[in-house]
This record gives structure tokens, sequence and C-alpha cells, in this order.
């Protein structure tokens, strides 16, 4: 199961609800990192507001499938790979898709820096905005795992 929140300014995006589950399983995992394969449906409720219109929400239901990568560089890094195809169930043709790729450097034992790059796209956006947009964020994050 999984819950997603997101919201962008670039896409007139104040917030996306997502919920859903479904099996998955290990597809490949040794010392040098694992893949994981997923599939499901899920309900998304997406609230916009567009420049000089009336604000609205889609309420849908979506199917799911994807992977997810985890690969280490080195012994205090490790690259993260996500991947999600979301097609639309109850509009046939729309879809959506979210990349995520991150590197996740641990600078000590509960302190870690990650970078990450995000594309999210969206087949039917707002009127005047983009279907794709890509993001990158840098930050720093405390664990309490050993």
């Amino acid at each position: 199961g999984f819950n997603d929140y997101e919201y962008d300014a670039f896409q007139n995006l104040d917030l996306r609800f997502v919920a859903g589950g479904g099996p998955g399983f290990v597809a490949w995992q040794n010392e040098r990192g694992r893949l994981d394969l997923l599939a499901g449906v899920a309900y998304n409720h997406s609230s916009f507001s567009p420049v000089g219109a009336p604000s609205y929400s889609r309420s849908t239901a979506e199917a799911y499938v994807g992977d997810q990568l985890t690969y280490p560089l080195t012994s205090t890094t490790a690259l993260v790979q996500s991947f999600r195809y979301f097609p639309n169930l109850s509009e046939s043709g729309l879809y959506r898709i979210n990349f995520d790729m991150s590197a996740n450097t641990r600078m000590y034992k509960w302190l870690i820096w990650n970078f990450a790059v995000s594309d999210r796209f969206l087949s039917q956006p707002v009127v005047g905005r983009q279907k794709n947009d890509l993001l990158w964020t840098l930050g720093i994050g405390v664990t309490f795992a050993h």
C-alpha cells in the first residue's frame, strides 16, 4: 500500500492525494542492489487552480505499474530510482508518469545528504500549462536507523 501527496505550482496543482496498493516482487537482489517490480490500483483526487479560470478537481481510479531500483555506488552513497505509470481507469486515454532518481550520501551515522531529480508528466494538464515538469531538490536528512 502507499499514499502520495503532491503540490506543484507549475502545474497549478493545489493538492494531489493518491492512495493505492497491489502486489510487488523482488526481481533481482544481491550485494550490489535490488530491483522491485510493482503493480496495482489507486484512487487519485487532484485539485487545480488555473490562473483566470475557476478551480476544479478530478477524482479518478488508476492502475499503476512501476519499479524501484536501489544501487549502492560506494559504501556511503546509494542511487535510488523509482518509476510509476498511472493509466486512468475512469477517463480512457488519460495517464500520468512519475520518475524519480536520487543519490543519498551518508555524511555521519545519523546525517544524510540527498540530491534528487524528478519528472512529472500529466497527459491532460491545466489549459496553458506544459505536460512535463522537471524538478530537482537538494537537502539533508536525519536517520534513526543503524
